[in-house]
């Protein structure tokens, strides 16, 4: 479709006369744009004709809106509504967004180090080759892969309980760890926890010291599986689940299939499976809503994806996977809500990139710093 086209059927929506079918032609048109397959139309070009799509979209009723488009296209795929601006935007592939000139560089995800804590002995799993780590007692633990560990027990018989720790660092890609008992864990970055080689006794214990995780759980009603967490206790009732545990955020957990028991103090509630609790570090009251599950695990698909999320909770996710610093140089910012999704394999001006596309805000990379600016 030429530039004329487009703006024809631009025009066309405005007058509310555009068809669903020549909507998703416009938005699959800007998506697959090429500017070397069409040299006649450039991407300033472009640019304009997507500002000028999002700033009508915009003046739209937000329900409208979702029911004209997809709610997640493919991982390549970018969503962003910036609420505080009224800006909608869909991409396949980005348009070049300018960052401030005096950006020096950029950040590429996944640069740290994943640390497996034995008793006394550290080992940093990307130094150690893949196969037998160490034979401890009854139990052997294997690094399958840069990103999966695996415990399992052996059939001899011990009282000695030995606790290990696995550290995701900020700035690492996600690991994995599977426990003597088959249970597995999914770690995002900025995360550790700290666990038996074996379990033994009448419960299984785990504690997530902080950030998120996953948990895809082996059942065992004899042996009830618990995540600690600062006096807080998910208890397993069949189950996976997702644990959001960071330092001066809420702890938040999303039931994806089974029963948990989250108790604080002398609260508790059971979720069913599409809820999340959630536990705010100033009270010890539990509230339950319902979860949008997808979000709530797009981490452990390899995406960032937001929910009418404030600027200051999605930098605080970036600052986690590129382990940098954020300072935000007008604090307004911090509240301007965003809804969207994009690749966590980005490196860090694309994921940027798409935020400014809304024109409500910008960024400079310094080092390992970006400050927020209007």
């Amino acid at each position: 479709m030429q530039h004329n086209e487009a703006k024809l059927l631009i025009n066309k929506y405005k007058k509310g006369k555009a068809t669903r079918e020549e909507v998703n032609q416009l938005l699959n048109w800007i998506q697959n744009f090429e500017p070397v397959n069409d040299p006649g139309f450039s991407v300033a070009e472009l640019e304009s004709v997507s500002a000028e799509m999002w700033r009508h979209l915009s003046a739209q009723h937000h329900k409208n809106i979702t029911r004209l488009l997809p709610r997640r296209l493919a991982a390549a795929a970018v969503i962003l509504l910036c609420l505080g601006a009224g800006a909608y935007l869909i991409l396949k592939r980005p348009v070049p967004v300018r960052l401030a000139q005096n950006q020096v560089n950029d950040i590429a995800p996944g640069s740290g180090k994943v640390i497996l804590k034995l008793g006394g002995k550290t080992i940093i799993l990307a130094n150690t080759r893949n196969g037998l780590i160490i034979n401890q007692g009854n139990t052997t633990i294997h690094k399958v892969s840069d990103g999966l560990v695996a415990y399992s027990a052996g059939t001899g018989i011990t009282d000695k309980i030995t606790y290990d720790t696995l550290q995701v660092p900020a700035g690492a890609q996600v690991c994995r760890l599977k426990l003597a008992d088959g249970s597995q864990l999914t770690l995002d970055a900025a995360t550790t926890v700290r666990f038996p080689e074996r379990f033994t006794g009448r419960e299984r214990k785990v504690e997530l010291i902080i950030g998120e995780a996953y948990f895809e759980v082996v059942h065992d009603l004899q042996m009830p599986f618990r995540v600690i967490n600062q006096g807080k206790t998910i208890e397993d009732l069949g189950t996976h689940f997702n644990i959001s545990a960071y330092a001066n955020e809420p702890m938040i957990t999303t039931l994806l299939e089974g029963r948990v028991k989250v108790a604080t103090g002398t609260k508790s509630v059971i979720l069913k499976p599409g809820q999340q609790s959630l536990i705010k570090s100033t009270s010890s009251n539990i509230a339950v809503r319902d979860a949008d599950l997808e979000e709530a695990v797009a981490w452990k698909e390899g995406l960032f994806m937001f929910n009418n999320e404030d600027l200051a909770g999605i930098m605080r996710k970036v600052s986690r996977w590129y382990n940098v610093d954020v300072v935000f140089k007008d604090q307004s910012l911090q509240n301007k809500l965003f809804s969207g999704s994009v690749s966590r394999f980005s490196n860090a001006s694309q994921v940027l990139s798409k935020l400014a596309l809304t024109g409500s805000v910008h960024f400079k990379i310094t080092g390992r710093r970006i400050e927020v600016t209007k």
